[in-house]
């Protein structure tokens, strides 16, 4: 049976592979970024892209873009094991994973970059948001619903939102939309129901926590401090 090593890998190259493998091997999908990967294995973005180009080109991963609705803008990309990673060059009883990888990776010298990238990778996945963002995407329509505004599913607003749900519940979330929307909606305030500033570590718990009138006057807001 061949091996990587007959098909003239570098030590980044099997690092890339076995990230890459381990991520369909335990998720069924591998979406990563090349800068994602980089730091799992603590290398440079442009050296992953050299990596998955070659590994590409050997056939042993298949690579597809994914572009945005009636758009030529690349939205992600989608990796998957090939026919040949898959059957002719690694059977099922090769499992390759950071726990249990093939013998060349096993002797590898970059063997703690693979042990730090397990610890990184399954942190990321103990998390459901990682992969589907379901209770941002909540959260996000709930304010949209609520404030009439038009905030769109983005990288960036869940990275804001999730930030918070590690420490207040969906219901929390939800409680500072209502009570803020009772005092700022329809008034010159109504810009600042947005995301950035709901959310905000440092104003989020007394917006949580404040008493509100919810007869909204539509006057003026004084002494908020942003």
């Amino acid at each position: 049976m061949q091996t990587l090593k007959k098909l003239g890998l570098t030590s980044t190259d099997k690092l890339v592979y076995g990230t890459i493998y381990t991520m369909l091997n335990v998720t069924g999908k591998c979406f990563m970024s090349n800068a994602s990967i980089a730091e799992s294995i603590e290398i440079k973005p442009k050296t992953v892209s050299k990596s998955i180009s070659k590994l590409s080109e050997l056939g042993l991963i298949n690579v597809k873009l994914i572009y945005k609705e009636d758009s030529k803008q690349i939205d992600k990309r989608y990796i998957t094991l090939s026919d040949y990673s898959r059957g002719g060059m690694l059977r099922k009883s090769d499992t390759l994973s950071y726990q249990s990888s093939i013998p060349m990776l096993q002797k590898s010298e970059d063997n703690r970059l693979l042990n730090k990238s397990i610890n990184r990778l399954n942190n990321n996945m103990s998390s459901s948001n990682e992969h589907d963002h379901s209770e941002a995407k909540e959260i996000i329509a709930y304010l949209n619903d609520k404030a009439d505004k038009h905030f769109r599913n983005t990288q960036s607003n869940y990275k804001t939102i999730e930030a918070r749900l590690k420490d207040y519940s969906i219901d929390d979330l939800k409680r500072v939309i209502d009570n803020k929307c009772a005092s700022w909606l329809n008034t010159n305030m109504d810009k600042y129901l947005r995301i950035e500033t709901l959310f905000r570590a440092s104003k989020i718990d007394g917006y949580l926590n404040e008493k509100v009138d919810t007869r909204n006057t539509g006057g003026e807001v004084h002494g908020i401090d942003f």
